[in-house]
């Protein structure tokens, strides 16, 4: 008889620091700038620093950007990145910070 499940397969020690928004979201503001989460005070850039933006850019362009690999990659280095300052902030306060209600609600 074959097992009908694959083995499980060991899951990577994942820092605390991390938020899940970078690697599901997208937004698009009114003024056509990319970033991740409306909170974060900085906007997806090109290799050259300047801001991506709707009418140059397709979505799938600014999710796989350079820009966004950096920023997951510091999450996943235990970093606090400086342009999610909104929820470090709400968390030093001890509120629960969009960061921790994505973590709750998505059960990462």
């Amino acid at each position: 008889m074959t097992d009908k499940f694959p083995v499980p397969v060991e899951q990577p020690e994942v820092p605390e620091s991390v938020c899940i928004i970078p690697w599901i979201g997208m937004e698009v503001n009114s003024l056509g700038n990319y970033r991740p989460c409306c909170l974060m005070t900085d906007f997806v850039k090109d290799e050259f620093g300047q801001d991506l933006h709707a009418s140059q850019s397709t979505l799938t362009d600014a999710f796989k950007s350079k820009y966004m690999k950096n920023l997951r990659a510091q999450f996943l280095k235990g970093d606090k990145p400086a342009a999610c300052e909104a929820c470090w902030s709400e968390e030093n306060a001890g509120r629960k910070s969009k960061r921790l209600n994505s973590k709750t609600n998505l059960a990462y």
